[in-house]
């Protein structure tokens, strides 16, 4: 191939040096003196060889911005291949009997979500997936490896906009270290977190209906418009917690600490607040509060007394 290029490209550069400046020239050259005819064709020849390279550029450029492409492309199949394999080892690990190998596949697949915007929805789904079935039935003390992990990569996955709330409706993950986690408008209905750390976690919207945040670390939280009806916040650290708008009807807060919490707006129909110190809150009144069940030893805010 090489030297049929090397042929072809002699030809035409004997074609446009040689035969066509005469050609184009035309028969008129024939009777100028030698030197006149010599500049004449020299000018059309010059001419010719420059057209000749710029369109001789042009094609080479065109190749290449051709090649360049071909080459993206190829890498990018390449890529989806490897993501491919790497998302499908990574959930084949998950079936395995040993939760160290389970634990290694979740954070490969975390590597994936991280480096992969595309693949991030399907990974966050795996996770979600995997927490439900492990660790539905997780007991108090150390949880497993693989639930470790799994809910480790939920709380470091990159910030993205995500097309469905993440689902842990049911899931024990008693103690669980999720501080600043993102779950707006999750569904955690019915969840075991007590004792856990969700010291500035984003639950806006989110659904804790029934949930078990007994003596969980809170501080900070971001909770506005959360549904926690029936929920369990006995000796929880809500400090400075956003509960604006919050449904809280007959939640459970019985020595629960709320310094600088906002209640704004926040139902708290039959919630139980006895011995609860609420001096330091804000936006409580005295009709939300004649809703809420309190006694001798909760100490309300001067504005709702």
């Amino acid at each position: 191939m090489v030297v049929a290029a090397v042929v072809v490209l002699g030809a035409l550069s004997w074609f446009v040096v040689v035969l066509l400046p005469g050609w184009t020239a035309g028969g008129d050259v024939a009777r100028l003196p030698p030197a006149e005819r010599l500049t004449a064709v020299g000018a059309v020849r010059t001419q010719w060889i420059t057209w000749t390279s710029v369109i001789t550029g042009l094609g080479v450029g065109a190749y290449g911005v051709y090649r360049f492409y071909l080459d993206k492309d190829k890498q990018r199949l390449d890529q989806d291949k490897h993501l491919t394999g790497l998302f499908d080892s990574a959930t084949g690990r998950l079936e395995s009997d040993d939760p160290t190998v389970r634990a290694g596949g979740l954070r490969t697949l975390f590597r994936l979500m991280t480096d992969s915007p595309r693949d991030h929805q399907p990974v966050v789904d795996t996770l979600c997936d995997v927490l439900r079935q492990r660790a539905a039935d997780s007991a108090a003390g150390r949880l497993p490896r693989d639930v470790v992990a799994a809910a480790d990569a939920l709380r470091d996955r990159p910030d993205r906009p995500e097309i469905r709330p993440v689902d842990l409706a049911g899931v024990r993950l008693p103690g669980v270290r999720w501080p600043g986690i993102r779950l707006p408008h999750a569904d955690l209905g019915s969840v075991c977190l007590d004792g856990a750390d969700l010291t500035g976690a984003v639950l806006t919207g989110a659904d804790l209906a029934d949930a078990d945040l007994g003596k969980a670390k809170l501080a900070g939280v971001t909770a506005a418009g959360a549904t926690l009806k029936n929920a369990v916040l006995t000796g929880a650290d809500l400090s400075s917690a956003n509960l604006r708008d919050a449904d809280l009807t007959r939640a459970r807060l019985q020595g629960a600490t709320v310094p600088g919490a906002d209640f704004t707006g926040a139902d708290l129909t039959d919630a139980d607040l006895r011995g609860v110190d609420l001096r330091t809150t804000t936006g409580l009144t005295g009709a939300s509060l004649e809703r809420a069940v309190v006694d001798g030893d909760t100490v309300l805010p001067v504005a709702a007394r």
